[in-house]
């Protein structure tokens, strides 16, 4: 058989295999970087036990600490987004609210199609997300069967893959190197900064009396993944309408609060992940912020919310293939 055929072949087998797991690929790749962020752990209880009894052990906790805070952190975002678009209220203590304002300078009918819309599009939501429910249980038994798998056999898994690919020893070791140290800055550099950034918003926003801080701090959450955008783009308009309504109901301590929320923001939110980034990823390879925002913006679209974390590492593990295979070309 010629090398140009074997080649051909290898395409063909590739592009067939790729067809199959392209539905499920957002799984298997969920299941890997929890995979990843878990191993530390699972090396060290797999001492102590049974490998395929430690993967289980992990997989059981894990579900039970992501399932329990996301469902509770689901429900009361929901209950506070129904809450808020039914009388908005941007603050506790506002006398006038979202809703009077508007109509001060004339725009109350541009909130109400702004309300209308976003009630539409939480009930499309709602209802694409029922009917897709039968496809994402089948997605998620997947994540969990393949996350324990990747925990139990995953160093194998990825011996033998380095053994197929046609690199010397010494590109081997540089994959290996560079795929731990680009993994560990986006995911602890880049998801972990961010979080916390996006919790500290939550936090100062219910410290400063913010209405629905539960929800406006889960945006936030999600906005800090962004670069270029952050958290920002939701304490800023909050802390300047904050501060705009104190100012035109007379009310020192809502114009007060607002300041003091905008002051935090520019301190403390703006900055913390400038003093984190460094102390958690050290000398450890980082992405460029224009890469992280492309992954971003590229893995929400192609993989949805998931698409947050996986759009970046993508982007980290193709660098890492091209540093790869440069030697080889030289």
């Amino acid at each position: 058989m010629s090398n140009s055929f074997s080649i051909i072949l290898l395409t063909i087998f590739l592009i067939l295999s790729f067809l199959l797991v392209r539905s499920y690929l957002t799984g298997i790749l969920t299941a890997a970087i929890f995979a990843y962020v878990c191993f530390p752990i699972h090396h060290s209880l797999s001492k102590k036990i049974k490998p395929g009894l430690s993967a289980g052990i992990i997989v059981i906790a894990a579900l039970i600490i992501i399932i329990g805070p996301l469902a509770f952190a689901l429900n009361q975002a929901a209950a506070e987004a129904i809450s808020f678009f039914s009388q908005p209220a941007l603050c506790e203590g506002c006398n006038q609210g979202v809703t009077d304002m508007f109509a001060r300078f004339g725009l109350q009918g541009h909130l109400q199609t702004i309300t209308q819309r976003a009630t539409q599009a939480i009930g499309e939501l709602t209802r694409s997300f029922v009917l897709s429910l039968p496809s994402r249980f089948l997605e998620f038994g997947l994540f969990v069967f393949l996350f324990f798998y990747f925990l139990r056999d995953g160093p194998r898994l990825l011996e033998h893959t380095f053994k197929l690919a046609p690199f010397s020893n010494k590109q081997r070791i540089l994959a290996r190197k560079e795929m731990s140290s680009i993994m560990y800055a986006v995911v602890y550099g880049n998801v972990l900064v961010s979080f916390i950034q996006g919790l500290l918003t939550m936090f100062f926003f219910w410290i400063f009396g913010v209405k629905a801080f539960f929800l406006w701090g889960m945006i936030a959450i999600i906005a800090a993944f962004i670069p270029y955008v952050g958290t920002p783009i939701i304490w800023a308009p909050i802390s300047v309408i904050m501060i705009a309504q104190g100012i035109t109901t007379t009310q020192p301590s809502l114009w007060g609060r607002g300041i003091g929320l905008l002051v935090v923001g520019i301190t403390l939110l703006s900055t913390i992940d400038n003093v984190l980034k460094p102390f958690i990823i050290g000398n450890r390879a980082s992405l460029h912020p224009a890469i992280v925002l492309v992954g971003v913006l590229g893995g929400l679209k192609v993989f949805g919310a998931i698409g947050i974390f996986l759009g970046p590492i993508i982007f980290a593990l193709l660098r890492t293939s091209i540093r790869m295979v440069r030697p080889v070309q030289q």
